[in-house]
């Protein structure tokens, strides 16, 4: 069907920054690890930031809160690709 619909005259792909227009923002995916091993994951959207600093310091921010919330170590990882941008250690 996908092969179908991209047949279609005027019809192409979306890169990132596209995408992250039409959705409104981009989203980040956290790993919070507790002192005895538990883990959960999250998927955060975020609104439309305008710099890659702004984007890190946000999710600096979130883990941080983490933290301070009680879990010993944060993870995240912004751009989907599987490798953990930060860790925050208490």
């Amino acid at each position: 069907m996908l092969q179908n619909i991209l047949n279609l005259e005027g019809v192409t792909i979306l890169d990132k920054k596209q995408k992250e227009a039409v959705s409104g923002g981009f989203s980040c995916v956290f790993t919070y690890i507790s002192n005895n091993g538990h883990r959960e994951r999250e998927r955060v959207g975020v609104p439309i930031i305008a710099s890659g600093d702004q984007q890190e310091s946000f999710a600096q921010s979130r883990c941080s809160n983490a933290i301070g919330k009680g879990w010993s170590r944060c993870f995240y990882d912004c751009s989907h690709d599987g490798i953990a941008d930060h860790l925050s250690n208490v």
